[in-house]
């Protein structure tokens, strides 16, 4: 027995499940920064649509409801736009490891690993959609998930996870 292929091999099958886990949240946080986009979207709609609706009349406590109304969705906005900008700064290193791959590997860390449950594709499933066999959309897989692995984390001597 080679000793040292099977350490190999468990090591980098950590290695891959590890940055599995982390393209799962990173397909959750790609879903959640869509959805701020669409919030920022209909509350900037909303705050046009109401621009033009506003009165002058004044209300109990010295200021326009309507005024109230605006601030509020001007806050929305901003709260959105934090939230954005914290997921951009959060995940700027993974995806500048995926924008790195080839079209074939990125094709499966998108397909396979950022995907919502729903619309992930099987190796089956996405061997027959890129003309290759099972295996190869395997072995291009961990490929890829080492790969992304090796460009997030440091590595010091080929044997240590430095974090």
């Amino acid at each position: 027995m080679d000793f040292d292929k099977i350490r190999r091999q468990e090591r980098d099958r950590a290695r891959i499940d590890a940055i599995k886990a982390r393209l799962k949240n990173y397909g959750r946080d790609m879903r959640r920064y869509e959805a701020e986009k669409i919030k920022i979207e209909i509350a900037r709609d909303r705050l046009s649509l109401g621009a033009s609706w506003s009165t002058t009349d004044a209300v109990k406590g010295g200021g326009t409801s309507q005024e109230d109304l605006q601030v509020k969705m001007i806050d929305k906005i901003d709260e959105s736009s934090r939230r954005m900008k914290l997921i951009e700064i959060e995940n700027r290193a993974i995806k500048m490891a995926i924008s790195d791959l080839d079209d074939d590997k990125k094709f499966i860390v998108d397909h396979m690993w950022i995907a919502p449950k729903d619309d992930r594709l099987s190796f089956r499933k996405a061997a027959e959609s890129m003309n290759l066999s099972k295996s190869t959309v395997q072995r291009l897989s961990d490929d890829a998930l080492l790969y992304i692995f090796k460009r997030l984390y440091l590595l010091e001597g080929g044997e240590v996870d430095v974090r």
